[in-house]
Order: structure tokens, then C-alpha cells, then sequence
């Protein structure tokens, strides 16, 4: 309580709110809340007027509408399957980061999505909105100035070009140790 003041809030897997859940916050606090996979909020979630960090793991299920407000706030997200309705994502002022954690078979229909609304693909999973909205996937996401898009289940392994062969071969991945 006061200022330059830090919280940490770290909620487990299936938690359920009944009702509202709001942050709190003087000039300079930081909060940092961390939701694990499957969380239920059955009413609205209220960021400060500070500065928020908020980690929804995948398939929540959010009856009302996630508004950050100010500050520079960041938002990490996972997708869901279990919320059918549409939820409402508000940024707020300051200048806010959407980190979208999202299922490779997901990817394309995202990236159609974004460009057809205007975002700007920056490359490396970097999107710039252009203080455009995007409806996606059952979310609706409003004023994020920065978003980046983690993919989840995509071949992360690296491309490996070796200068000066001729011959075509395969390239097998060793388990560590080996």
C-alpha cells in the first residue's frame, strides 16, 4: 500500500471467482497476477490505475468484460474452448502489451484475422494494431498497442543450412545427452 508498492497474486489451476475481481493500486504499484489454466470468473475484471501484469492461462471462461485500465499494462493470454460467449478485452490508457499464447492450428485463421482488420505483421510473432479492434476466437481485443502471438506446438527446431554440399540428406535431432 503506498507508493512503488509490489503485489503478487498466483492462483492455481480451476479457480473460480463468483463475482467481480479488482485490482487496486497507488501512483507506481505494480500488481502481478498469475491464473493457471482453466479459471472461472462469473463477473467483471478491473485492473488499477497503475501498472498490471495479468497471466490467464488457456481455456478460462470470463462472464464479463477484462478491462486493464491505465498504466502500462501487460496482458498474457491463453486461448479457450470452454468459453462459447464473447469476451470483451479493454486496455485502457497507457501503452499496453497483449501476449496471445495460441495453438499452432490456430495460427492462420489469427493471421487472417489481424490482417483483415489492418494489423501489421512485424514479423517473429510482433503485430502492431494501429489502434485497430480485432474479434477473434470469442475474444475481442481493443486498444493493445503492442501484441505479440507465442504459438504453441509449432516446430520450434532450428533450420540448419551447411555451406557447400552438394548432396541432398536428412538432419536428425539427437535427445540431449547423445
Amino acid at each position: 500500500d503506498g507508493y512503488y508498492a509490489a503485489r503478487d497474486f498466483d492462483f492455481g489451476y480451476l479457480v473460480t471467482i463468483d463475482g467481480d475481481m479488482q485490482l487496486d493500486g497507488g501512483v507506481n504499484t505494480r500488481n502481478d497476477v498469475r491464473i493457471d489454466q482453466g479459471f472461472t470468473l462469473k463477473g467483471n475484471f478491473t485492473g488499477s490505475g497503475s501498472i498490471d501484469y495479468v497471466e490467464i492461462g488457456k481455456d478460462w471462461n470470463i462472464d464479463g468484460p477484462v478491462y486493464l485500465y491505465g498504466g502500462n499494462d501487460t496482458l498474457k493470454l491463453g486461448t479457450t474452448i470452454t468459453d462459447s460467449s464473447l469476451t470483451y478485452f479493454y486496455a485502457g490508457a497507457g501503452t499496453d502489451r497483449l501476449e496471445l499464447d495460441i495453438n499452432a492450428d490456430d495460427l492462420s485463421s489469427f493471421e487472417a484475422a489481424a490482417r483483415s482488420v489492418g494489423w501489421d505483421d512485424l514479423g517473429n510473432g510482433s503485430w502492431n494494431a494501429n489502434s485497430l479492434d480485432l474479434n477473434w476466437n470469442g475474444m475481442y481485443l481493443f486498444d493493445f498497442e503492442d501484441i505479440q502471438i507465442n504459438v504453441i506446438g509449432l516446430n520450434e527446431a532450428p533450420i540448419i543450412v551447411a555451406e557447400g554440399t552438394t548432396n541432398t540428406g536428412n538432419v536428425t535431432e539427437l535427445p540431449a545427452g547423445d
